[in-house]
């Protein structure tokens, strides 16, 4: 057996055993799901340090050991040849998954402790990998279709081990079940026209030239920006980020969908179809609602995970409007930021989580006060949300500044517009963090009582720790980052230009993240000196007071959420975010309306009359044979 086939039967067989002890000894599932997770790293990490060829079609010549002889898993079944090749894109994600696998694993194990259903979630997320590494390593189609409905359920059952959960399960089911019928006509299409069946990187490439094969691409598209949660597929998103445990919003909606979504976006977009270059403006366009709708929405929400959920959708956007640029700044800043989101925003959540735990709730207007009571995640959560912001030197910066330029380079009039309305994004993210600071960490603490009074656990701290450390790391160091990780994906999909970077230069071209940290850290020492020589320390300090009324000893409290009230006025725009929170523009919502109006109709058709039902076949058996007949 080589690394790929270990890799894969260890979460699969893990899954399995921490199922079937999850009822009688759910503490040892969750130790299963982490051992699991770690076992399963190592082996990921020999078929990705076995990338030496790089033809990466061929197996692995060059590779190491029995490692070299086994590039390729070639299992038939029938007609479905399961089949998997190692990819540097695949590569990449199949890291990823593992990375928050492991996570996931460890945080769940402290966070999830009392929760009656802590032994299937670790047999449900063993799965998740399992259907995550068919995805990313699959060179047959049929195959990917295979593992991207076993994520689909278990996001699903996931979601459902909440009792609140079971709604937004039968959402998110709804909707990415219907794109992912969608994406099965669109396989089986490619497969009975004879276009293609296989996956992998330049193996073959459908031209969009005809209606045909234009439906198959947008129902490819549909799948992806649905599990991605893209504007308009998105709205499965939000609820299940508001009634699952945090665990499980950082485990998919945060992380493993957005690398899946994006994934499959990259590799139908690039490699898979040679598009039209009105297609690429969809894309584009399309990045740009998502980015500017949703982060809108977040502004107003009142819930922290919702506005979490809401933010996640939002990043989205810069994702594929890099990847719609079609340009190799452009789509080299789209998957960095599917990177550096999946980061932040998993940390994101499980800082949520630790709120929850502390203060017994996720809604803002009850929260405030808690940096004294979580120092850390207090910490972790200035990071992530400076991060998710697009402040330097941080992660989320220095790929958004790729998509940026990426944005310039479409030119015309286009191209500043797609850049005004990122730049306008990450603005907006920036005072909507400022409100979730405020109402959650400053202030007088307002729960002190209601959840836990004790500081964070190390196994739920450690996660979020390494996640806010890699937020630095991956803005700080984004050159070299970029050219291990991100680079030579883009390359195998046909973006190698003059040097392995595309002859962009990371320091000059892009940013220069030193030169950037000098600029803060000199801002900030000017602010301390200002600070010492103006006086500001003999300044004189009274008791609050508003309308001439002292308020005493403890002074009352405003929760951030009135912050942007103001927004939910203005004449248009207040409209739109009334009707979008009321499910105005929600596809799922609409699908029910149309199809309560098709079962009304036939229901009105069962009058249970024999004479009726005898016209109707007599009728439909006219129909039929006029059709042959003609």
């Amino acid at each position: 057996m080589n690394a790929m086939t270990i890799a894969l039967a260890i979460p699969l067989a893990g899954g399995l055993l921490a199922y079937v002890l999850s009822r009688k000894a759910p503490t040892l599932s969750a130790v299963i799901a982490f051992l699991g997770s770690l076992l399963a790293a190592v082996f990921v990490a020999q078929v990705w340090s076995g990338e030496a060829n790089p033809q990466l079609l061929a197996p692995l010549a060059s590779g190491p050991g029995w490692l070299a002889r086994f590039a390729i898993l070639d299992l038939k079944a029938g007609s479905l040849e399961l089949v998997f090749r190692a990819t540097r894109l695949g590569n990449l994600g199949a890291v990823g998954t593992v990375f928050f696998g492991i996570m996931i694993a460890l945080y769940s194990m402290t966070a999830l402790q009392s929760h009656p259903e802590r032994g299937r979630f670790g047999a449900f997320l063993l799965w998740t990998l399992f259907g995550a590494f068919m995805v990313f390593w699959a060179d047959n189609l049929l195959v990917v279709l295979l593992g991207w409905e076993i994520v689909t359920l278990m996001l699903y059952l996931l979601v459902n081990t909440d009792p609140e959960g079971s709604r937004a399960a039968e959402k998110s089911y709804g909707i990415l079940g219907f794109t992912d019928v969608g994406l099965l006509l669109a396989i089986s299409f490619l497969v009975a026209s004879g276009k293609t069946r296989g996956f992998s990187v330049s193996q073959s490439t459908v031209y969009v030239g005809s209606p045909g094969v234009a439906i198959a691409y947008f129902l490819f598209l549909a799948a992806a920006l649905a599990k991605a949660g893209a504007w308009p597929l998105h709205t499965w998103l939000p609820p299940v980020a508001k009634s699952s445990p945090a665990a499980v919003s950082a485990l998919l909606p945060a992380s493993l969908d957005k690398l899946l979504g994006i994934y499959l976006l990259a590799r139908v977009s690039l490699d898979l179809f040679v598009l039209a270059p009105w297609m690429h403006t969809v894309l584009m366009i399309i990045g740009a609602v998502t980015i500017l709708s949703a982060v809108l929405m977040a502004m107003v929400q009142h819930n922290l995970k919702r506005l979490f959920g809401f933010h996640a959708v939002s990043q989205v956007g810069y994702m594929v409007l890099g990847i719609g640029t079609g340009s190799a700044v452009g789509v080299l800043g789209g998957l960095f930021h599917m990177v550096n989101h999946a980061l932040y925003k998993s940390g994101l959540f499980l800082v949520a989580g630790s709120v929850e735990r502390h203060a017994g709730t996720a809604e803002l207007d009850e929260l405030g006060g808690l940096r004294r009571a979580l120092p850390w995640t207090f910490g972790v959560a200035l990071i992530t949300a400076f991060s998710i912001s697009g402040v330097p030197p941080l992660n989320g910066f220095a790929s958004k500044w790729l998509v940026y330029q990426g944005a310039l380079a479409v030119g015309g009039f286009l191209g500043p517009l797609l850049f005004t309305v990122a730049v306008f994004g990450s603005a907006l993210t920036l005072a909507s963090f400022v409100k979730v600071l405020h109402s959650v960490f400053w202030g007088p603490e307002r729960q002190p009582a209601a959840g836990s009074a004790k500081p964070e656990p190390l196994g739920m701290l450690l996660p979020m720790l390494l996640i806010a450390t890699l937020c630095i790391v991956l803005g700080v160091w984004a050159g070299p980052s970029i050219g291990v990780w991100i680079a030579p994906a883009l390359e195998e999909l046909g973006y190698g230009l003059e040097s392995p970077l595309y002859g962009l230069d990371l320091e000059r071209g892009l940013w220069n993240p030193l030169f950037a940290v000098v600029l803060l850290a000199g801002g900030v020492v000017l602010g301390l000196l200002l600070y010492s020589v103006g006086g500001t320390r003999r300044a004189r300090t009274v008791d609050p007071f508003m309308g001439g009324e002292r308020f005493g000893a403890r002074p009352p409290f405003y929760s951030g959420t009135h912050f942007y009230v103001t927004i939910q006025k203005l004449p248009f725009l207040g409209g739109l975010l009334k009707d979008g929170e009321a499910g105005a523009f929600d596809p799922y919502r609409w699908a029910g309306l149309l199809g309560g109006v098709v079962v009304g109709a036939l229901r009105a058709l069962h009058s249970g009359l024999l004479n009726l039902y005898v016209s109707w076949a007599l009728l439909g058996l006219a129909v039929l044979v006029l059709a042959l007949v003609l």
